[in-house]
């Protein structure tokens, strides 16, 4: 594992999440490190970001392909009270992230989130979300890890789960990683603002046209089995709304894939 060096960014003092950035060129999992904080060395918000992660991680401890050009990066949450409430934080980050890819192509239509964790352009997958978490006291410590798929390459040796496809393979030119990232940051502040306001409410009319596959069916896989589904939208409490059946179920986070 490569040297981890904090790092000074133009970004506004006031900033609850990324005041303090670290960076590392090769690591073994952002996720891990930031959770395990074994040092003390990161403190609630912090973000570490890595070049390469040589062991990087996805739902299900599944390999995630985290070759150099990608943007991978994991932000320290202390003392969560409410794990269930905290997801709907978890999914105004996907809506930050989707927001940004959006500006970054021009493109407003084909950015959706598949519930709960990716990000789809039309049916590829170009990010994931990972959240991890672990008992401190009586509160919980959590870690959210994103991984998006900017100027990295896909080797046709390598088998994917879902699809995936890079920012570079729709705006044909290679992106600037430290900007996107910043960017990034900023959107994600300002949605950690609005859930810390209990505005979660305001953003459903546009969460719901953002979910993948709405209103089609889709296979979903629970205690191991498949099953299909119609998501048809977001719950005020963050959870999925789907048609199974043809009745209305609700679906919390982790109770399906």
């Amino acid at each position: 594992m490569n040297t981890i060096e904090k790092i000074t960014t133009q970004l506004s003092d006031n900033l609850v999440i990324g005041k303090n950035i670290f960076h590392c060129k090769e690591i073994t999992s952002t996720n891990a490190i930031i959770l395990d904080n074994a040092d003390g060395l990161f403190s609630n918000g912090d973000i570490l970001i890595a070049d390469v992660q040589t062991s990087g991680i996805g739902r299900y401890d599944r390999k995630w392909n985290s070759e150099k050009g990608g943007l991978y990066f994991s932000i320290l949450f202390q003392q969560i009270d409410d794990l269930q409430k905290f997801y709907k934080f978890i999914i105004l980050i996907a809506f930050a992230i989707k927001e940004e890819l959006e500006e970054l192509t021009s493109d407003f239509n084909d950015f959706k989130i598949k519930w709960p964790n990716d990000i789809y352009y039309k049916d590829k997958k170009i990010c994931g979300i990972l959240t991890q978490t672990k008992i401190q006291g009586e509160k919980n410590k959590l870690v959210v890890g994103i991984g998006i798929n900017i100027n990295n390459t896909f080797s046709k040796e390598d088998i994917f789960r879902n699809t995936p496809i890079a920012l570079k393979e729709i705006i044909h030119k290679t992106n600037d990683l430290q900007n996107i990232s910043q960017q990034l940051i900023i959107k994600i502040n300002y949605y950690y603002d609005e859930y810390i306001k209990d505005n979660f409410n305001n953003y459903l009319i546009r969460l719901n046209q953002s979910i993948y596959k709405r209103n089609k069916k889709i296979k979903f896989t629970k205690d191991g089995k498949s099953i299909l589904v119609r998501p048809l939208e977001f719950a005020y409490n963050g959870c999925l709304i789907c048609e199974v059946n043809g009745k209305r179920k609700l679906f919390s986070v982790g109770e399906i894939e």
